[in-house]
């Protein structure tokens, strides 16, 4: 027997240490929550953002293009940041980081 759980993804956008807005989603990753949630927060305040900080579960091509869209600064961290670090990574010539290494 197989039981279900409710499963939500909840969203806070903080400044200063302040909840500011929230977004609740029943979406299990966070790469589909970033343009409701910023959207969201321009509704709710008017205020458009000029940067915005968050870790590498929000890092898609989509998610970056709407905020290169919006004129939004991203500090989000690359998926593959900590994989980049590896030797292995590195000696992988098929990586776009690593083709210039063929020169």
């Amino acid at each position: 027997m197989m039981f279900l759980k409710p499963g939500y993804n909840v969203q806070f956008a903080v400044e200063n240490y302040f909840i500011i807005d929230t977004y609740l989603s029943n979406d299990r990753t966070d790469y589909n929550t970033l343009k409701p949630l910023v959207d969201k927060h321009l509704l709710n305040t008017g205020v458009n953002l000029k940067e915005l900080i968050a870790d590498s579960g929000y890092c898609s091509e989509v998610g970056l293009r709407y905020l290169e869209n919006k004129d939004i600064q991203p500090f989000i961290k690359l998926q593959e940041h900590e994989l980049q670090k590896t030797r292995k990574y590195k000696n992988n010539i098929g990586k776009y980081f690593n083709m210039n290494k063929l020169k």
